[in-house]
């Protein structure tokens, strides 16, 4: 199964639509079943997995930047300065 996070880049909306209309390929539903709207109704179900990566807030940004390893290689590189 793809993940479905855009931070991981697995599974963006291209994939997925091709991924679904693979699935329905040589079946009775070929050219009876929209890909589009599978995914404008997958998006609209569970909108809480497809966030895109620009949409996170800026505190969840600072957290993700604030570790040790980062804040010491920042004042490894500006200590030149």
């Amino acid at each position: 199964m793809l993940q479905v996070t855009a931070e991981q880049g697995e599974a963006s909306g291209q994939k997925m639509q091709t991924l679904v209309k693979a699935m329905t390929d040589g079946t009775p539903r070929e050219h009876k079943f929209s890909v589009d709207y599978a995914w404008r109704q997958a998006q609209k179900d569970h909108p809480e997995h497809f966030i895109p990566k620009q949409a996170k807030s800026h505190e969840d940004l600072r957290a993700e930047w604030l570790t040790a390893q980062n804040i010491n290689d920042w004042f490894k590189i500006h200590k030149i300065f």
